[in-house]
């Protein structure tokens, strides 16, 4: 589970920060997620009340791809991988 800390609707892609804690107790990550811009996030039936900072964000155990770019090791997730927000 992670929790949303910042959002950006931009042109011509927004952005989700996504505070996430390991389970072993070390250093929270910060997940940065992009998406399509605000108008195609619209169109998909999000609203800007739908996510919000504070809220929480399940996805599943083994979601996601990681890859390492530039040493970076980074968590690809698909929109189906989030389970659900809770807010």
């Amino acid at each position: 589970m992670g929790t949303v800390t910042e959002i950006h609707y931009l042109l011509p892609h927004s952005w989700v920060y996504i505070e996430v804690k390991d389970a072993k107790g070390a250093e929270p990550a910060i997940w940065a997620l992009e998406a399509t811009g605000p108008q195609g996030i619209f169109r998909n039936g999000v609203g800007k009340d739908d996510v919000k900072v504070g809220d929480k964000v399940l996805y599943g155990k083994y979601s996601g791809t990681e890859v390492t770019v530039e040493g970076e090791q980074l968590l690809i997730l698909r929109e189906s991988d989030v389970l659900a927000v809770l807010t």
